[in-house]
């Protein structure tokens, strides 16, 4: 058979299939050789200058238009395509980058690709090298890079730096963050800013500290508890506390205040209205909390109305006081406070606490008179009816002033005072004369006072009636 040399034909040596056949195309020189189960023997040859315009399933196909299974020599195919346009499953595409240079612009399945232009989907499971890759996603468990270059990286979502205490992660240049920033470990270096917070399980203390001197506001001994901040303690040094305060207590009835002038025996009153003034603790800027009101020294006993645990605004508070209470000494000389006391709310320590008072006395007696005081009713109608100055005293010292009343003919100047006092020991007339020797102790005596309260007296009588003119001064003691 005559051969055009531009055609293509094949021939099959050993017909008997014992050995290899030989298969050869021609047209292109290209030559084949296969063994008896058709795999491939040797490396197809094809003389320089020729190529290949499709080789789909070709062992190397350096310049062809389309190699589109070129994956691997255990399956027959190409197992390098280094110039081709397209080498969808290539196993090597060194240089596919585009087709402008004539060289592969697609390499979908590469196994390496250094310079592909296009590579949709790597294979899994297999070491890739890719220089440049352009993918619209790509999807990996485990991710190396040696270095990043760009000017911004833009992640979305929770992301986890490291997974080991020794891990160390390394920032050059300026870190900003817009959130909040939480620390579980110990913080080394300065900080330069002006304003700052920082939020740390190690700014507070693990273990009691008690104080051995004073140190700004805190006193030695002092004991600071566990979990304490080092900003509290800060502050406690720093800034002294400084407690709230109570002042300025008065007692009313209705809207009348209460008189805390000195009262008579059984001169009793009423009160149901407490106004005080509290004043806010520094620095914290609180007032007083857990206030009360008390009554003490009175006939009907310790009374107390709690007006709540709330801090008292600054200022004049007007309390009530839980109803209307008759305070009164019925028969003896005593003394009744009102208080009202307070907590500072940093410890819950007392504070001093505003308080007020009103005194129950009995009289100290001056009295010029005709009666001649023999008994309780002659000392009773003396006091009663010819007093001419008193004084509510806690003692025998006391001064007084004659009146015309002293300076009557038939008229004797008396001194009675509780018996319980004592006898006189001095008396000076208009601060220079003693003239203890001008009266007579006459003895004690029951007399009632203005409210009807019981009370001892001893009586002092002059020795001659008209014994001082009016204006006569007398310091009794």
């Amino acid at each position: 058979m005559s051969l055009n040399p531009k055609d293509i034909y094949f021939t099959q040596r050993n017909a008997a299939n014992t050995a290899f056949e030989e298969v050869y195309v021609s047209g292109s020189n290209l030559v084949i050789q296969t063994d008896s189960s058709g795999n491939l023997v040797g490396l197809p040859t094809l003389p320089v200058g020729y190529s290949v315009v499709s080789a789909s399933y070709s062992i190397t196909s350096s310049h062809a238009a389309t190699a589109s299974y070129i994956e691997g020599l255990s399956s027959g195919s190409v197992a390098s395509s280094s110039y081709a346009t397209t080498a969808s499953f290539a196993l090597t595409a060194s240089y596919i980058e585009g087709l402008s240079s004539g060289s592969v612009a697609s390499a979908s399945y590469a196994t390496t690709a250094s310079y592909a232009l296009k590579a949709e989907s790597l294979l899994d499971g297999i070491n890739i090298n890719v220089s440049q890759i352009t993918a619209s996603a790509i999807k990996v468990e485990t991710l190396q890079v040696v270095t990043i270059t760009s000017s911004i990286e833009y992640v979305s979502g929770s992301t986890i730096f490291g997974n080991n205490q020794t891990n160390t992660h390394q920032f050059t240049g300026s870190v900003f963050i817009s959130g909040s920033m939480v620390i579980s470990g110990a913080i080394t270096g300065s900080i330069t800013s002006a304003s700052y917070s920082i939020t740390s399980s190690a700014s507070t203390i693990n273990t009691t500290i008690t104080s051995n001197q004073t140190v700004g506001g805190i006193s030695s001994g002092t004991t600071i508890s566990p979990g304490s901040t080092i900003e509290q303690i800060l502050k406690q040094i720093l800034i002294a506390y400084i407690p709230p305060t109570l002042s300025g207590l008065v007692m009313k009835f209705e809207s009348s205040n209460m008189s805390t002038s000195t009262r008579d025996v059984n001169n009793s009153l009423q009160v149901n209205t407490a106004s005080f003034t509290a004043g806010l603790d520094s620095p914290n800027g609180v007032g007083p909390i857990s206030c009360s009101w008390t009554a003490s020294g009175a006939d009907i006993g310790l009374t107390t109305y709690y007006f709540g645990n709330s801090a008292l605004p600054s200022g004049t508070n007007t309390l009530s006081i839980g109803g209307v209470y008759t305070i009164n000494k019925a028969s003896s000389t005593g003394t009744v406070t009102f208080t009202v006391n307070g907590r500072r709310s940093d410890t819950g320590g007392a504070i001093t606490g505003a308080s007020t008072s009103v005194s129950f006395r009995f009289r100290n007696y001056l009295c010029a008179s005709s009666t001649d005081i023999t008994s309780n009713a002659t000392a009773q109608s003396v006091v009663t009816s010819d007093v001419v100055s008193s004084n509510l005293d806690t003692d025998r010292a006391w001064s007084t002033t004659c009146t015309s009343a002293n300076d009557t003919s038939g008229s004797y100047t008396y001194i009675i005072y509780p018996a319980s006092y004592g006898d006189l020991s001095t008396i000076i007339q208009n601060g220079a004369l003693p003239v203890l020797t001008a009266f007579t102790k006459l003895g004690d005596y029951t007399v009632n006072n203005a409210y009807g309260a019981s009370i001892s007296v001893r009586v002092y009588k002059s020795n001659s009636d008209q014994a001082f003119a009016s204006g006569t001064t007398l310091d009794i003691s």
